[in-house]
């Protein structure tokens, strides 16, 4: 399919460097049309684009399957004079017989849960926003979200299928299940602590059976929903991890693990630092001064590949409203902008402060920790926690002559950088020497960057110690990344190793986080 080959024309240009990328994928798309009358009408186009050149092979593409799935007529048939009558058997037939031809062309493509229809490759539609549940991935044809609206009930109800929830819900809480065996059929059931009896569908009980069902007898035994009336109240699995619930095995059920308990009311307790964007350092402002003499560096803006250039301009949008950007007129320093693609598709914007100022400035020798002395600040611990700051020392200020020295060049102006940057070799030495100086006098932890690691020889002491960093944290008003935190664990992995009640042990994992720091080295 031609949607296809041009999903796969705009995959392969994300790496290229191409000065006029558009003309490129144009020239590309013209040349691999194998349909002539296609390639033609493209060609007798005046000033075409890649965007115009999409447009009309899809439509022509759209037009010829049409075509092709309608039964012709008879060039004798009447069409104003006579009305012919129709024979209804023959149009079903035609009209299966298309059905068959199309599902035998899509037989070994599945439906792509982004548009929602069956294709192969890569969907074009990866990086596009629904218009209407306004997330990145689909489009609305193909919106779960749009689809579960009207219906009175949903499936999807964490197991509550009556309760009235009429979207799905994004904080869904995934079901207790065990392996069972019946009828010497392996089965994955739901763990249920509301519902007296076992229940299977029918169509799992045909499974069990292969389709030859047991005979079924009559009871007086009544299944009743839970919708109205005075029954029990119910605890649902989205409060379990707050109140330290836990099922294990098939038949000990733990009611309550007060260990848990303290950490949830603790995390609760500074959820503020857990709060979603970008938080702001309330210590004083960062100056980096050039040395003596330097000369001033402007660079122009990097071309950036068409296929994440929307991405990028989103990511300077974001930044700007979060006040890490400002946008400005006139400046004598200048640096190009690197994007980098993360793992989730998103764009870092990174300074390539290498030649300017990089070069301008002296680097803050403020050592890391070694592996020994993060080791001896953990050793004696049983119980572990690592919390990861939200986006680093972005969230610290510069004053203005050095937002001024560390302004980038984009493709859409000038933007003065009003917290610390990445690439800039002097800030991880700076950044540093702020954790280790806010979190001083704290034992049993070890800091590294936007890494902290909390130890503790119980869980007292550890919940002690957790507490001091979460408030000093909340105090110097900086915001972590919950998701990649870890609280309570007998484990962690850190500087590369992992290290538990027994010591330190070789991880098989690199840490690949902090390799190529300019200016900073660090030994183990």
């Amino acid at each position: 399919m031609i949607k296809n080959y041009i999903a796969q024309l705009r995959k392969l240009s994300i790496g290229c460097n191409f000065t006029d990328l558009d003309r490129t994928l144009r020239d590309r798309l013209v040349c691999g049309i194998l349909d002539k009358d296609i390639r033609r009408k493209l060609l007798q186009q005046r000033q075409l684009t890649f965007e115009q050149a999409c447009d009309i092979v899809l439509s022509q593409e759209t037009a010829n399957f049409d075509a092709n799935i309608i039964t012709p007529c008879s060039t004798n048939t009447p069409v104003l004079d006579t009305i012919v009558p129709m024979d209804i058997n023959k149009v079903r037939v035609s009209q299966r017989m298309s059905s068959q031809s199309t599902n035998k062309n899509n037989e070994n493509m599945s439906t792509c849960f982004r548009c929602g229809k069956p294709h192969r490759g890569e969907c074009r539609f990866r990086w596009t926003k629904c218009h209407h549940c306004g997330k990145i991935g689909h489009i609305e044809a193909a919106c779960l979200l749009k689809s579960s609206q009207g219906k009175k009930y949903n499936s999807e109800c964490n197991g509550l299928y009556e309760v009235g929830i009429n979207s799905i819900r994004q904080d869904k809480v995934d079901p207790f299940v065990i392996r069972v065996f019946l009828n010497r059929m392996e089965l994955l059931m739901e763990v249920d602590s509301g519902c007296p009896y076992t229940i299977i569908n029918e169509i799992t009980a045909k499974q069990i059976w292969k389709g030859k069902l047991p005979k079924l007898e009559l009871t007086d035994i009544a299944l009743k929903s839970y919708t109205e009336g005075s029954g029990s109240s119910l605890i649902g699995r989205n409060w379990f991890a707050q109140l330290g619930i836990s099922i294990e095995g098939l038949n000990n059920v733990k009611s309550m693990d007060f260990n848990k308990g303290q950490i949830t009311q603790l995390l609760y307790r500074y959820k503020q630092i857990f709060e979603p964007g970008l938080g702001k350092y309330t210590g004083p402002v960062v100056n980096i001064t050039p040395k003596e003499g330097s000369v001033p560096k402007f660079l122009k803006s990097r071309p950036i590949p068409f296929a994440i250039r929307e991405r990028v301009f989103k990511e300077i949008d974001r930044l700007v409203q979060e006040e890490v950007l400002e946008p400005t007129t006139h400046s004598e320093w200048a640096t190009p902008i690197v994007p980098v693609l993360k793992a989730n598709g998103q764009v870092r914007l990174c300074g390539d402060y290498r030649s300017t100022v990089n070069a301008a400035t002296n680097t803050d020798t403020y050592p890391l920790p070694t592996l020994n002395e993060a080791f001896v600040q953990l050793q004696g611990g049983v119980i572990f926690s690592k919390i990861d700051l939200e986006q680093a020392y972005t969230q610290v200020a510069v004053d203005n002559n050095t937002a001024s020295l560390l302004t980038v060049n984009t493709p859409r102006g000038l933007y003065k950088v009003k917290r610390l940057a990445f690439g800039v070799k002097a800030c991880p030495g700076i950044f540093q020497r702020l954790m280790t100086s806010l979190l001083a006098g704290i034992t049993g932890i070890a800091v590294l960057l936007d890494d902290i690691v909390i130890s503790g020889k119980d869980i007292n002491i550890h919940n002690a110690r957790l507490e001091m960093v979460l408030q000093r944290l909340q105090k110097a008003g900086l915001r972590v990344n919950k998701e990649k935190c870890l609280f309570a664990v007998p484990k962690v992995k850190f500087l590369g190793y992992l290290i538990d009640e027994s010591g330190i042990h070789p991880s098989k994992e690199k840490t690949k986080k902090y390799k190529g720091i300019t200016g900073i080295s660090r030994t183990s």
